[in-house]
Protein backbone atom coordinates (compact mmCIF):
# COMPACT_ATOMS: atom_id res chain seq x y z
CA UNK A 1 0.00 0.00 0.00
CA UNK A 2 2.74 2.22 0.63
CA UNK A 3 4.75 1.40 -2.50
CA UNK A 4 1.36 2.15 -3.93
CA UNK A 5 0.93 5.32 -2.68
CA UNK A 6 4.04 6.72 -3.46
CA UNK A 7 4.29 6.11 -6.90
CA UNK A 8 0.72 8.16 -6.90
CA UNK A 9 2.28 10.69 -5.47
CA UNK A 10 5.68 10.53 -8.38
CA UNK A 11 2.91 11.07 -10.45
CA UNK A 12 2.14 13.84 -12.41
CA UNK A 13 -1.32 15.39 -12.58
CA UNK A 14 -1.88 14.53 -16.58
CA UNK A 15 -0.65 10.60 -15.63
CA UNK A 16 -2.84 10.45 -13.09
CA UNK A 17 -5.61 11.48 -15.00
CA UNK A 18 -4.98 9.06 -17.78
CA UNK A 19 -4.57 6.09 -14.98
CA UNK A 20 -8.03 7.13 -14.20
CA UNK A 21 -9.43 6.71 -17.40
CA UNK A 22 -7.65 3.24 -18.51
CA UNK A 23 -8.36 1.44 -15.76
CA UNK A 24 -11.92 1.36 -15.14
CA UNK A 25 -12.05 0.84 -18.91
CA UNK A 26 -9.89 -2.24 -19.17
CA UNK A 27 -11.95 -3.45 -16.39
CA UNK A 28 -15.16 -2.47 -18.57
CA UNK A 29 -13.71 -4.20 -21.74
CA UNK A 30 -12.45 -7.65 -19.73
CA UNK A 31 -16.20 -7.88 -18.14
CA UNK A 32 -18.30 -7.54 -21.67
CA UNK A 33 -15.08 -9.96 -23.11
CA UNK A 34 -16.24 -12.23 -20.34
CA UNK A 35 -20.41 -11.74 -20.12
CA UNK A 36 -20.14 -12.31 -24.53
CA UNK A 37 -18.21 -15.49 -23.83
CA UNK A 38 -20.12 -16.60 -21.74
CA UNK A 39 -23.87 -16.23 -23.77
CA UNK A 40 -24.68 -18.59 -26.04
CA UNK A 41 -24.71 -17.55 -29.57
CA UNK A 42 -28.55 -17.34 -31.06
CA UNK A 43 -30.47 -18.71 -34.22
CA UNK A 44 -33.05 -18.28 -35.98
CA UNK A 45 -35.85 -20.99 -34.53
CA UNK A 46 -39.21 -20.07 -36.42
CA UNK A 47 -40.15 -16.66 -37.90
CA UNK A 48 -43.74 -15.70 -39.62
CA UNK A 49 -45.85 -17.02 -36.98
CA UNK A 50 -48.80 -14.88 -35.62
CA UNK A 51 -49.07 -14.19 -32.26
CA UNK A 52 -51.00 -17.08 -30.65
CA UNK A 53 -48.72 -19.60 -32.64
CA UNK A 54 -45.86 -17.46 -31.24
CA UNK A 55 -47.52 -17.42 -27.77
CA UNK A 56 -47.69 -21.25 -27.60
CA UNK A 57 -43.88 -21.38 -28.88
CA UNK A 58 -42.77 -19.16 -26.57
CA UNK A 59 -45.04 -20.59 -23.30
CA UNK A 60 -43.07 -24.25 -24.41
CA UNK A 61 -39.32 -23.15 -24.35
CA UNK A 62 -39.78 -21.61 -20.79
CA UNK A 63 -41.53 -24.95 -19.85
CA UNK A 64 -38.56 -26.36 -21.16
CA UNK A 65 -36.06 -24.23 -19.36
CA UNK A 66 -34.50 -23.11 -22.98
CA UNK A 67 -33.00 -19.16 -23.55
CA UNK A 68 -35.74 -17.44 -25.70
CA UNK A 69 -34.90 -14.34 -27.83
CA UNK A 70 -38.11 -13.05 -29.57
CA UNK A 71 -37.42 -10.21 -32.10
CA UNK A 72 -40.84 -9.09 -33.78
CA UNK A 73 -42.33 -11.91 -35.21
CA UNK A 74 -39.17 -14.08 -34.95
CA UNK A 75 -38.10 -16.15 -32.20
CA UNK A 76 -34.40 -17.12 -31.35
CA UNK A 77 -32.25 -20.34 -29.63
CA UNK A 78 -29.55 -21.35 -28.93
CA UNK A 79 -27.77 -22.54 -31.76
CA UNK A 80 -26.82 -26.37 -29.90
CA UNK A 81 -30.31 -26.29 -29.16
CA UNK A 82 -32.10 -25.30 -32.16
CA UNK A 83 -32.79 -28.96 -33.90
CA UNK A 84 -33.57 -30.54 -29.81
CA UNK A 85 -35.84 -27.98 -29.57
CA UNK A 86 -37.94 -28.28 -32.63
CA UNK A 87 -38.12 -32.21 -31.84
CA UNK A 88 -39.53 -31.61 -28.51
CA UNK A 89 -42.19 -28.69 -29.79
CA UNK A 90 -42.82 -31.28 -33.10
CA UNK A 91 -43.93 -33.81 -30.55
CA UNK A 92 -46.45 -31.27 -28.97
CA UNK A 93 -48.14 -30.44 -32.28
CA UNK A 94 -46.26 -26.52 -31.92
CA UNK A 95 -46.43 -24.58 -33.89
CA UNK A 96 -49.81 -24.74 -34.64
CA UNK A 97 -51.08 -22.44 -37.31
CA UNK A 98 -54.07 -21.87 -39.08
CA UNK A 99 -57.42 -23.38 -38.59
CA UNK A 100 -57.55 -27.19 -37.59
CA UNK A 101 -59.26 -28.96 -40.41
CA UNK A 102 -60.88 -32.62 -40.68
CA UNK A 103 -58.47 -33.82 -38.00
CA UNK A 104 -61.23 -32.13 -35.48
CA UNK A 105 -63.76 -34.96 -36.54
CA UNK A 106 -61.27 -37.65 -35.44
CA UNK A 107 -61.65 -36.42 -31.79
CA UNK A 108 -65.51 -37.00 -31.97
CA UNK A 109 -66.85 -39.81 -29.85
CA UNK A 110 -69.96 -41.38 -31.44
CA UNK A 111 -71.53 -42.84 -28.08
CA UNK A 112 -71.56 -39.35 -27.01
CA UNK A 113 -71.64 -36.33 -30.02
CA UNK A 114 -74.99 -35.54 -30.69
CA UNK A 115 -75.83 -34.30 -34.51
CA UNK A 116 -75.91 -30.62 -32.82
CA UNK A 117 -72.80 -30.95 -31.90
CA UNK A 118 -70.84 -33.16 -34.99
CA UNK A 119 -72.80 -30.30 -37.28
CA UNK A 120 -70.74 -27.70 -35.35
CA UNK A 121 -67.82 -29.46 -35.20
CA UNK A 122 -68.08 -30.86 -39.31
CA UNK A 123 -68.66 -26.89 -40.14
CA UNK A 124 -65.10 -25.92 -37.85
CA UNK A 125 -63.57 -28.28 -40.08
CA UNK A 126 -64.88 -27.29 -43.05
CA UNK A 127 -63.41 -23.72 -42.37
CA UNK A 128 -59.94 -24.98 -41.84
CA UNK A 129 -59.38 -27.04 -44.57
CA UNK A 130 -61.00 -24.03 -46.69
CA UNK A 131 -58.61 -22.24 -45.03
CA UNK A 132 -55.31 -24.38 -45.67
CA UNK A 133 -56.31 -24.06 -49.19
CA UNK A 134 -56.65 -20.33 -49.30
CA UNK A 135 -53.16 -20.02 -47.85
CA UNK A 136 -51.64 -22.42 -50.16
CA UNK A 137 -52.09 -19.69 -52.99
CA UNK A 138 -48.89 -17.72 -53.33
CA UNK A 139 -48.30 -14.60 -51.71
CA UNK A 140 -51.30 -15.17 -48.74
CA UNK A 141 -49.95 -15.50 -45.41
CA UNK A 142 -52.94 -16.08 -43.17
CA UNK A 143 -56.67 -16.61 -44.09
CA UNK A 144 -59.69 -17.37 -42.08
CA UNK A 145 -63.05 -18.77 -43.32
CA UNK A 146 -66.45 -17.96 -41.81
CA UNK A 147 -69.24 -19.82 -42.94
CA UNK A 148 -73.03 -19.25 -41.53
CA UNK A 149 -75.17 -22.10 -42.06
CA UNK A 150 -78.81 -22.22 -41.28
CA UNK A 151 -80.29 -24.77 -38.86
CA UNK A 152 -80.14 -27.55 -41.66
CA UNK A 153 -78.11 -30.47 -40.82
CA UNK A 154 -74.67 -30.52 -42.79
CA UNK A 155 -75.98 -33.05 -44.84
CA UNK A 156 -79.90 -31.42 -45.30
CA UNK A 157 -80.97 -31.84 -48.98
CA UNK A 158 -83.54 -28.95 -48.22
CA UNK A 159 -80.03 -26.94 -46.49
CA UNK A 160 -81.15 -23.02 -46.20
CA UNK A 161 -79.19 -20.47 -47.76
CA UNK A 162 -75.84 -19.89 -46.72
CA UNK A 163 -73.80 -16.94 -46.27
CA UNK A 164 -69.58 -16.79 -45.97
CA UNK A 165 -66.77 -14.63 -45.30
CA UNK A 166 -63.01 -15.01 -46.28
CA UNK A 167 -60.42 -12.66 -44.51
CA UNK A 168 -57.04 -13.10 -45.98
CA UNK A 169 -53.55 -11.43 -44.86
CA UNK A 170 -51.08 -11.01 -47.53
CA UNK A 171 -47.61 -12.04 -47.06
CA UNK A 172 -46.92 -9.04 -49.84
CA UNK A 173 -48.66 -6.72 -51.69
CA UNK A 174 -52.94 -6.82 -51.99
CA UNK A 175 -55.49 -9.11 -52.75
CA UNK A 176 -56.42 -8.72 -56.47
CA UNK A 177 -59.79 -8.76 -57.68
CA UNK A 178 -58.99 -11.80 -59.61
CA UNK A 179 -57.42 -13.88 -56.34
CA UNK A 180 -60.52 -12.75 -54.64
CA UNK A 181 -62.95 -14.32 -57.27
CA UNK A 182 -60.95 -17.47 -57.34
CA UNK A 183 -61.66 -17.88 -54.06
CA UNK A 184 -65.26 -17.05 -53.87
CA UNK A 185 -65.62 -19.76 -56.45
CA UNK A 186 -63.55 -22.34 -53.94
CA UNK A 187 -65.56 -21.45 -51.11
CA UNK A 188 -69.02 -21.77 -53.14
CA UNK A 189 -68.18 -24.42 -54.34
CA UNK A 190 -67.32 -26.43 -51.23
CA UNK A 191 -70.50 -25.86 -49.45
CA UNK A 192 -73.73 -26.74 -50.29
CA UNK A 193 -76.42 -23.82 -51.12
CA UNK A 194 -73.90 -21.46 -51.38
CA UNK A 195 -73.75 -18.96 -53.83
CA UNK A 196 -70.85 -17.29 -55.23
CA UNK A 197 -72.62 -13.94 -54.94
CA UNK A 198 -72.90 -14.99 -51.37
CA UNK A 199 -69.13 -15.01 -50.44
CA UNK A 200 -67.79 -11.57 -49.01
CA UNK A 201 -63.74 -11.75 -49.61
CA UNK A 202 -61.85 -9.10 -47.46
CA UNK A 203 -58.11 -8.11 -47.37
CA UNK A 204 -56.76 -7.41 -43.74
CA UNK A 205 -55.34 -4.58 -44.73
CA UNK A 206 -57.52 -3.18 -47.34
CA UNK A 207 -60.82 -4.11 -46.17
CA UNK A 208 -63.68 -4.99 -48.77
CA UNK A 209 -62.44 -6.44 -52.24
CA UNK A 210 -65.53 -8.33 -53.00
CA UNK A 211 -69.07 -7.76 -50.85
CA UNK A 212 -71.92 -9.99 -51.42
CA UNK A 213 -74.60 -8.98 -54.18
CA UNK A 214 -74.48 -9.02 -57.75
CA UNK A 215 -71.36 -10.74 -59.02
CA UNK A 216 -70.51 -8.83 -61.84
CA UNK A 217 -71.04 -5.41 -60.87
CA UNK A 218 -68.64 -6.25 -57.74
CA UNK A 219 -65.98 -7.70 -59.15
CA UNK A 220 -65.86 -5.09 -62.69
CA UNK A 221 -66.71 -2.16 -60.33
CA UNK A 222 -63.10 -2.45 -58.91
CA UNK A 223 -61.51 -4.60 -61.56
CA UNK A 224 -59.95 -1.49 -63.00
CA UNK A 225 -58.87 0.27 -60.19
CA UNK A 226 -57.37 -3.28 -58.17
CA UNK A 227 -54.91 -3.90 -61.66
CA UNK A 228 -53.88 0.01 -61.79
CA UNK A 229 -52.80 -0.70 -57.84
CA UNK A 230 -51.30 -3.79 -58.67
CA UNK A 231 -49.04 -2.12 -61.69
CA UNK A 232 -48.05 1.05 -59.23
CA UNK A 233 -47.52 -0.71 -56.13
CA UNK A 234 -44.94 -3.63 -58.71
CA UNK A 235 -43.28 -0.60 -60.33
CA UNK A 236 -42.95 0.96 -57.24
CA UNK A 237 -41.45 -1.66 -55.61
CA UNK A 238 -38.94 -2.62 -57.60
CA UNK A 239 -37.72 0.96 -57.16
CA UNK A 240 -37.25 1.28 -53.94
CA UNK A 241 -36.10 -2.34 -53.33
CA UNK A 242 -33.20 -1.70 -55.60
CA UNK A 243 -32.42 0.95 -52.67
CA UNK A 244 -33.31 -0.83 -49.72
CA UNK A 245 -32.83 -4.44 -50.29
CA UNK A 246 -35.97 -6.86 -51.09
CA UNK A 247 -38.17 -7.67 -47.98
CA UNK A 248 -37.52 -4.84 -46.41
CA UNK A 249 -39.80 -2.29 -47.79
CA UNK A 250 -44.00 -2.42 -48.64
CA UNK A 251 -45.83 -0.67 -50.80
CA UNK A 252 -49.50 0.17 -50.73
CA UNK A 253 -51.18 1.96 -53.33
CA UNK A 254 -54.85 2.90 -53.18
CA UNK A 255 -56.63 3.84 -56.46
CA UNK A 256 -60.30 5.80 -56.69
CA UNK A 257 -61.83 4.51 -60.47
CA UNK A 258 -64.64 7.22 -61.14
CA UNK A 259 -66.65 5.04 -63.63
CA UNK A 260 -69.20 7.69 -64.49
CA UNK A 261 -69.45 8.71 -68.16
CA UNK A 262 -70.81 11.66 -69.83
CA UNK A 263 -71.97 11.84 -73.44
CA UNK A 264 -71.35 15.03 -75.11
CA UNK A 265 -73.73 16.02 -78.57
CA UNK A 266 -72.14 18.73 -80.53
CA UNK A 267 -73.79 20.65 -83.53
CA UNK A 268 -71.15 22.72 -85.74
CA UNK A 269 -72.89 25.24 -87.92
CA UNK A 270 -70.41 27.31 -90.64
CA UNK A 271 -71.75 29.45 -92.98
CA UNK A 272 -68.16 29.16 -95.12
CA UNK A 273 -69.25 25.48 -95.72
CA UNK A 274 -72.93 25.59 -96.45
CA UNK A 275 -74.18 23.83 -99.16
CA UNK A 276 -76.65 24.85 -101.70
CA UNK A 277 -79.71 23.38 -101.08
CA UNK A 278 -81.78 24.55 -104.36
CA UNK A 279 -80.95 27.18 -106.83
CA UNK A 280 -83.61 29.73 -109.33
CA UNK A 281 -82.84 31.60 -112.11
CA UNK A 282 -84.98 34.05 -114.04
CA UNK A 283 -84.37 35.58 -117.38
CA UNK A 284 -85.59 38.62 -118.46
CA UNK A 285 -85.59 39.65 -122.79
CA UNK A 286 -86.69 42.97 -123.62
CA UNK A 287 -87.21 43.93 -127.26
CA UNK A 288 -87.48 47.63 -129.00
CA UNK A 289 -88.91 48.20 -132.05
Amino acid sequence: MQGFISVWNGLTAGKRLLLLIVVPATIFAFSMLARTASTPSMTLLYSGLDSSAAGEVVAALERLDVRTDVRGDSIYVPVDKRDSVRMSLAREGLPQQGQAGYELLESLNGFSTTSDLFDVTYWRAVEGELARTIVATPGIKAARVHIAQGRGGAFSRNAPESKAVVTVTMGRGNLSVGQAQAIRFLVSSSVPALTAERVAVLDSDRGVVLSPGNLEQTAGGQAGGADRERKLEAGVLNLLEARVGAGNVRVQIAVEVDHEREAITERVIDPAGRVMSSKETTEVTETTS
